[in-house]
């Protein structure tokens, strides 16, 4: 897989918005609460979310196929296997939406292998213009609901080959195909970035696969 953007994508200015920020703070807020000692990061970015978890005193790797990153090991994550770490957590986080679909579960496969809980987020589109609704209710937390796009089909955009809701990529797909050999710990939309859908996933329990939804 070649180089899909230059490092100047991840300027600031151009690439980090409100809702990009929101989506930072579930990153770190999933993986602070797990209290790890380490962590991989597959995707270096901005790097914005690798220094802020090195400030909370966890040891941060990364691993990323672009070297003008610097991340810690340069691979494609579809080979993290040659990874010879073990990892409390690993946060992934829209990045395997730019392989095509049929490496999705070949790549959570060797991810899992590396560690007990992975942080994972995917793009997810919904239906216009009924895009999206939230319900707040006294007491608990907002309800959000998403509209699948049924009859869109996705086309390789020159980053993403897929993205879930999409015609042939249905989130109950998605979650299927993580359920067949793991335990999705929770799922939930991002509230203020509802274009970031995060699964909480772990080895699969001997009690059977328990899901929360957020």
């Amino acid at each position: 897989m070649g180089i899909q953007v230059k490092e100047t994508h991840y300027f600031f200015n151009e690439y980090v918005d409100k809702k990009r920020w929101a989506s930072y703070y579930s990153q770190i807020k999933e993986v602070v609460k797990v209290s790890p000692r380490n962590v991989l990061v597959i995707g270096v970015g901005d790097n914005i979310v690798v220094e802020i978890l090195k400030m909370q005193g966890i040891e941060v790797y990364t691993v990323d196929f672009d070297e003008t990153l610097k991340p810690d090991f340069t691979l494609d994550v579809r080979n993290i296997d040659e990874i010879s770490m073990h990892f409390d957590v690993i946060l992934c986080c829209q990045v395997l939406e730019h392989m095509p679909f049929s490496d999705f579960k070949p790549i959570l496969d060797k991810i899992m292998v590396k560690t007990d809980k992975l942080i994972l987020s995917l793009p997810i589109q919904h239906s216009r213009p009924l895009s999206f609704f939230k319900i707040q209710r006294a007491f608990t937390s907002q309800i959000l609901f998403s509209v699948p796009r049924f009859n869109k089909n996705f086309e390789y955009n020159g980053e993403h080959h897929w993205e879930v809701n999409t015609k042939g990529y249905l989130k109950t797909k998605i979650s299927d195909v993580i359920k067949h050999d793991y335990d999705i710990c929770r799922e939930y939309i991002q509230p203020d970035n509802v274009y970031h859908y995060f699964y909480i996933i772990g080895p699969k329990s001997q009690v059977g696969n328990h899901v929360k939804s957020v």
